[in-house]
């Protein structure tokens, strides 16, 4: 059980190293540094000077060893330590069987998500597949510390049927909020509501511009979650 517990910890820590590394690969508009996948212009790895035998391809070294860095973090490191925590599952199947279901749950989004990280390098980082790798990646957070909170012993504080339709609904609103906001950065729709919190002044905008309907999705979107963590709090 104390391995399962510092395995899962471990890997935990690493699905948010990812998820912040993601977004800083965005950030320095990274995420095409490494144009094929699963390797890297051809390779698995490459030193500064095969980089620069390359020429110009529209990237610094560093910019590709973001990609490349999160690449290996996911697949070398992440990929197989989830792998062994549903053998160790599996192992402990019988004296577990809920915590076997939910392995094999982080190992299905696992499959998911490796495969969209391959989609949004082919797809050239479109904002629908950015979007959607993104999404995964929270999910697969959420499982993950789920396998950590129940490895170290906790258990499901018993609560009335609406506090948890809230706690479920609440999760999937910052689940909406996340994957919004990429699409409104990936997309350029980032100032398409020049103004906060109205939105070109006035709270109910026509959305005929397909910016705009990005960015206010993820406006109302986050308004909401904001409201459902106040609503939590005082019923808490």
């Amino acid at each position: 059980m104390i391995l399962r517990r510092n395995l899962a910890v471990l890997t935990t820590v690493l699905v948010y190293v990812l998820i912040v590394l993601g977004g800083w690969i965005r950030a320095n508009n990274a995420g095409l540094s490494c144009p094929d996948w699963p390797t890297c212009y051809g390779r698995w790895a490459l030193t500064p000077s095969q980089f620069a035998a390359l020429g110009d391809v529209g990237y610094t070294y560093y910019e590709m060893m973001l990609e490349w860095t999160h690449r290996f973090i996911a697949g070398v490191i992440v990929g197989p330590a989830i792998l062994l925590l549903a053998f160790l599952a599996w192992r402990w199947r019988v004296q577990d069987s809920a915590g076997f279901r939910l392995a094999l749950g982080v190992l299905a989004v696992l499959l998911v998500q490796g495969s969209l990280g391959g989609v949004t390098v082919l797809d050239s980082n479109s904002p629908w597949s950015v979007a959607l790798h993104l999404g995964t990646a929270l999910v697969l957070l959420s499982l993950m510390i789920l396998m950590v909170q129940r490895y170290q012993g906790c258990r499901p504080v018993e609560t009335g049927g609406g506090f948890h339709l809230l706690a479920v609904s609440l999760w999937l609103l910052v689940i909406g909020t996340m994957v919004t906001a990429a699409m409104t950065a990936k997309s350029g729709a980032s100032l398409a509501c020049y103004e906060w919190p109205s939105c070109d002044g006035t709270f109910f905008p026509a959305l005929d511009d397909p910016l705009l309907r990005i960015h206010y999705i993820h406006r109302t979107l986050a308004a909401l979650t904001g409201i459902g963590l106040l609503v939590m709090l005082f019923w808490s």
